[in-house]
């Protein structure tokens, strides 16, 4: 299958990787460079989309952000939708991510404790703010390779941009990040 994204630029996307499913819900390994529900834009086909063609009624329960791959799953009725969405705000699920980060932080494990809110003026951006909504995610190193660093990261909670906001907050963005670090792409030699 191949999209466009909202550069236009063009993108192969690889086929549904359905992890599990039965009559209740389907969990998919989404891939990086798609949309997990659609956005204001309708910029690309979402997930989601994808899903309701096959399925006809679909809920969403969680979301990942567009350049974000995991674990994701989608009710397929309204009893399994309250199910799934009342262990998501009761924090019964684990939310555990990897990250390529810029420099390495120190010290090497810690928690971020910081809330989020949407920018004021630059829509689609979040930023650290008092008045924003709770925010914590803890980080642990996996591997150090001088410029960079490999971190586990588990979230308490599910803000936008979470693990991204608050690893710029802490001077550690994640590499080739566009929107809270400097973009750039890293090359292996």
């Amino acid at each position: 299958m191949i999209t466009l994204d909202n550069q236009g630029s063009r993108l192969k996307m690889k086929r549904l990787e359905i992890l599990f499913e039965d009559e209740d819900f389907v969990a998919l390994n989404k891939e990086a460079g798609r949309l997990s529900i659609p956005d204001r834009m309708q910029s690309s086909e979402s997930l989601k989309d994808i899903l309701q063609k096959k399925y006809g009624k679909i809920f969403t329960i969680h979301r990942l952000d567009k350049d974000t791959s995991g674990v994701i799953i989608f009710a397929k009725n309204e009893s399994a939708h309250q199910f799934f969405s009342k262990a998501f705000e009761d924090r019964q699920v684990g939310k555990h991510y990897l990250g390529l980060v810029q420099g390495l932080p120190v010290p090497a494990a810690g928690r971020v404790d910081e809330p989020i809110a949407e920018h004021p003026a630059k829509n689609g951006r979040m930023i650290i703010h008092k008045k924003g909504k709770s925010a914590v995610s803890d980080y642990q190193l996996r591997e150090d390779f001088g410029l960079f660093a490999l971190l586990d990261f588990q979230i308490h909670t599910g803000r936008t941009h979470q693990i991204r906001i608050h690893m710029q907050y802490l001077g550690h963005p994640i590499v080739c990040d566009e929107l809270y670090g400097n973009g750039q792409p890293v090359f292996l030699s």
